[in-house]
C-alpha cells in the first residue's frame, strides 16, 4: 500500500494551526477554520490563510496585529519560501518552487 503524501494545502494547513497554537495557546482554536486557500491574484503568493480575522473576532482585537504576531514568530517549513501579512489580516504564503514541482 503506498503512503500517500499530504499536498501542500493540507500541509501548510496544519502548519498555521500549530503556529496560531503557539501563539495563541489560551484560545481553542478547534472551531476556527485553519484551511488555506489558493490566492486568486499571483502578487499575494500561492495560498493564504483567514483565520487571523476569526481570531480576532473571538478577541475583539486587530486581525492584522494578529496574523503580524504569527509571522513574526513563525518558523517556516521547508517547502515555503516566505509568508507575509496582507489587507486587513491575511497571511499570504509563497511556495518554493522545488516544492511545487514536487506535487
Amino acid at each position: 500500500m503506498k503512503k500517500e503524501i499530504p499536498s501542500l494545502e493540507v500541509q501548510l494547513s496544519a502548519w498555521c494551526a500549530q503556529q496560531f497554537s503557539t501563539c495563541f495557546p489560551a484560545l481553542d482554536l478547534q472551531a476556527i477554520p485553519m484551511a488555506v486557500i489558493p490566492s486568486k491574484n499571483e502578487q499575494f503568493g500561492d495560498c493564504q490563510c483567514e483565520a487571523a480575522m476569526k481570531i480576532a473576532q473571538e478577541l475583539k482585537t486587530n486581525p492584522r496585529a494578529i496574523a503580524s504576531s504569527v509571522v513574526q514568530q513563525a518558523v517556516l517549513p521547508d517547502y515555503v519560501e516566505k509568508i507575509d501579512v496582507a489587507g486587513p489580516g491575511f497571511i499570504n504564503v509563497t511556495f518554493k518552487t522545488s516544492a511545487l514541482a514536487s506535487q
